[in-house]
């Protein structure tokens, strides 16, 4: 009795350090402390002792079936350390799917469910990012300007019809934004002025490099 018990934690202990999923876990200690498992099995052949002998043995059975669970919960600590530490590293702001990646770059075994499962455990919430709202501001006390282009954006020639647009492209010094001009017939970029305000005139930029000319 005290070799089987023996080889069972033997056998518990190296399956779960040679496993890093959790799934894999699981299995280790159904195997083990399920219904049809080596340890339950133990317990069932109590009943065939006598008075004595079960309480002892009984006694050994109960003390391995703790040791047990508490190696299926440390391993499960374990992941819960790592996920916790990789999502701290990320400044509280990755997901399962990122951690769950960073894992496997680890050396981790393990499902994103399986992470996500972790996160659930340990109360941790990602921050989500913040997008931009957009450069663009109705003035409703600014007069309405004509629509030109009738939202026809072909030209018959070039340097007849002008588009352009402003982009916010934020950098480690602040935001820098870039206004392009495009022809509309060749499609050719005319100028992409830049400046560290929104407030650059695509347009008179490219009239300027152009020696004031402006589409016909």
């Amino acid at each position: 009795m005290t070799d089987d018990l023996d080889t069972l934690r033997t056998e518990t202990a190296a399956a779960l350090a040679a496993s890093t999923d959790l799934r894999a876990w699981d299995a280790v200690r159904v195997g083990a402390l399920g219904k049809q498992g080596r340890l339950t099995g133990m317990l069932k052949e109590l009943g065939k002792v006598s008075h004595d002998v079960r309480r002892e043995r009984g006694a050994r059975l109960n003390v391995l079936k703790d040791e047990l669970t508490a190696m299926v919960e440390a391993r499960r600590a374990e992941l819960d350390a790592e996920v916790l530490k990789m999502f701290n590293a990320s400044t509280r702001t990755y997901g399962s799917p990122r951690i769950h990646a960073d894992l496997l770059e680890a050396g981790w075994m393990l499902s994103v469910n399986t992470v996500a499962d972790s996160r659930h455990r340990q109360g941790l919430q990602g921050r989500k990012p913040k997008h931009s709202s957009g450069l663009t501001r109705q003035d409703r006390k600014a007069p309405k300007f004509p629509d030109l282009l009738k939202r026809d954006f072909t030209a018959p020639g070039p340097n007849v019809k002008w588009c352009g647009d402003i982009t916010e492209i934020p950098t480690d010094e602040g935001k820098l934004y870039l206004a392009t001009v495009l022809d509309l017939f060749s499609r050719r970029l005319l100028a992409c002025p830049r400046r560290d305000q929104d407030r650059c005139s695509g347009p008179r930029r490219t009239r300027q490099d152009r020696g004031g000319r402006l589409p016909q």
